[in-house]
């Protein structure tokens, strides 16, 4: 209130001071001076423009992005394992992000920073503040606790159950931003491994709604889901496309650039790439034999080199006979190297169906990606010898046995090449009969599970299944023994190799974790496939086809499972590191 009276006082003086100036001084007034000439005018200088300021554009989401894959999963929208998280990733934040080089920061995900204790056995994560799910509620490290135990429990569907029930000791939230997970033995990668975009497939590591997911359930939330991601759950067709639409501002994104992102399921290549080429999609997995067709249309070609193997399982490895078929053939480790090693041409499968893009390996879960990775001697094809090992095991002529073939999305050639190693395997004798079974993903999974429970109970007779993708880990043997343990998602229960694998997830240096590493690998070659992955035949990356509207600067991430879609629909500028 002082400043408009200051204002006023002001003014009333400047002006008195000019009426005096004006009025004169009275009768003493001194003669005015002569006239003198009026100096000469000046250029006025020409007026300079004002700039008006340009108004700041607001961000809006425009448009829609369509992501292909050969199929979508079992159509989850809460995740259990990896398959999904190519559409999950967009509606959910990870715990832990990282950047494209595999790097784990605090920058990209919900926790924004983690400790460990000197003895290696307790994981302290803090998360941010801010993060909001797509209905408002705001994220806690609750909602976190919530998810693993969802992930560990009895009835738990994700491939890690086993493996997080044996090793957590106590999940606990003793503040709104603050996890501790507590575990019986040192896991100074436990972290990594369930919590962060560079973990397994079927790990935890994003977050829900903690709070809706105690209201209404597994199921309730797998039919509206609710993540804190970019975008929110719009519609899902069962088997064929889920739509989702933009956020109006994430924590990390800001405004997403598209506002429609539609994932679909398309198995036909061949409309894969033709719908790429007209423009209906955007993005889309394309097979080695693919590449010419590709570079001929000249579509943009986008490859995650050495990301990781192909590979089938003996799924009745364990079972010592069936009813009303008799002794179990795959339970004998010389049956096994019979048809894993020896009665594989691997190099003719990269060559033919891989087109020269991949090499042949035995390489898992160890990977050129793993800090402690060293090559394993792949034996040779040598059909003389897979029948001499099949002689030695008790089946001169071969025996009759089930192939699961089924679609991947990581993998177009997968049914393809199990059909050249059945073909492969029917050479070896003349009783030995491939029947192959079509069969969908999820019902394949089902049975994985049962199997877990009770190894008879999944399958009838003597059982191959694949071809899946397999996806390296920068530490892979952080989940090596859940692979040996009862009840969980494979039923390799060899006591051996589950001591092994326990003794490579404790590894506390490197030079430890190497040396585990050896000896686990080595174990795993002798018994021919028993890890949860199973017997690998080659080595190769993952390839994508990208129409005009992906930007040049779009990478696919390090992370066994990074795709960075979410990346390309949402980011306003790549690279996003």
């Amino acid at each position: 209130m002082r400043f408009p009276r200051l204002r006023t006082l002001l003014f009333a003086t400047v002006v008195l001071s000019l009426v005096a100036a004006a009025c004169g001084g009275g009768e003493d007034e001194a003669p005015a001076p002569a006239a003198t000439a009026a100096p000469a005018a000046t250029a006025r200088p020409a007026n300079t423009p004002v700039p008006v300021p340009t108004a700041t554009a607001i961000p809006v989401s425009a448009g829609e992005l369509v992501v292909l894959g050969a199929n979508l999963g079992n159509s989850e929208l809460i995740q259990r394992q990896g398959q999904t998280r190519e559409y999950l990733d967009s509606m959910y934040d990870y715990m832990i992000g990282a950047d494209d080089n595999g790097t784990l920061n605090t920058r990209t995900g919900v926790v924004n920073g983690w400790t460990l204790s000197a003895d290696g056995t307790t994981h302290t994560l803090k998360t941010r503040k801010g993060v909001l799910f797509h209905n408002g509620r705001e994220a806690t490290a609750e909602d976190y606790r919530i998810n693993i135990e969802r992930a560990r429990g009895e009835k738990s569907q994700f491939s890690s159950a086993t493996n997080l029930r044996r090793e957590v000791k106590s999940i606990t939230a003793p503040d709104a931003n603050t996890l501790v997970v507590v575990m019986h033995a040192r896991d100074i990668w436990w972290h990594l491994q369930y919590a962060s975009i560079m973990g397994q497939g079927g790990a935890p590591n994003n977050i829900i709604d903690g709070k809706y997911f105690t209201e209404v359930g597994e199921e309730g939330y797998n039919t509206k889901p609710i993540g804190s991601g970019p975008y929110k759950f719009k519609s899902i067709v069962v088997n064929d496309n889920v739509t989702m639409e933009a956020v109006d501002s994430h924590w990390l994104y800001g405004v997403p650039r598209i506002k429609t992102f539609i994932y679909r399921g398309v198995p036909e290549e061949t409309t894969r790439l033709a719908l790429v080429r007209s423009g209906g999609a955007d993005i889309a997995p394309i097979s080695r034999a693919g590449i010419k067709p590709s570079q001929a249309a000249g579509v943009r070609m986008v490859e995650k080199a050495n990301s990781g193997v192909g590979a089938f399982r003996f799924d009745a490895q364990f079972t010592a006979e069936y009813p009303g078929y008799g002794k179990n053939p795959l339970a004998d480790a010389n049956v096994r190297a019979a048809l894993g090693y020896h009665g594989i041409d691997r190099k003719t499968i990269v060559d033919t169906f891989l087109v020269g893009s991949g090499e042949p390996t035995l390489d898992y879960p160890s990977q050129p990606m793993d800090q402690g990775y060293t090559k394993q001697a792949v034996p040779p094809y040598d059909v003389a010898k897979a029948k001499q090992l099949l002689t030695a095991a008790g089946y001169p002529n071969g025996f009759a046995m089930d192939m699961i073939i089924y679609p991947w999305a990581q993998l177009a050639e997968s049914q393809e090449i199990m059909e050249a190693i059945a073909v492969m395997w029917e050479k070896l004798g003349s009783q030995m009969k491939v029947t192959r079974v079509p069969m969908d993903f999820i019902t394949y999974q089902g049975k994985l599970f049962a199997a877990g429970v009770d190894p008879k109970g999944a399958w009838t007779k003597p059982t191959v299944g694949g071809m899946w993708f397999l996806a390296s880990s920068p530490v892979a043997g952080a989940g090596a023994a859940a692979s040996h343990t009862p009840g969980g998602f494979v039923t390799n229960l060899d006591a051996q190799m589950d001591a092994l694998g326990k003794a490579w997830q404790s590894s506390g240096t490197a030079a430890e974790y190497k040396a585990n590493k050896d000896a686990y690998m080595k174990r795993a070659v002798e018994l021919v496939g028993p890890t949860g992955g199973g017997v690998p035949v080659f080595l190769t990356g993952l390839l994508w086809v990208a129409g005009s509207k992906v930007p040049q600067g779009w990478r696919i991430g390090a992370g066994r499972y990074q795709m960075n879609f979410q990346q390309v629909a949402a980011a306003r500028a790549l690279p996003f590191t």
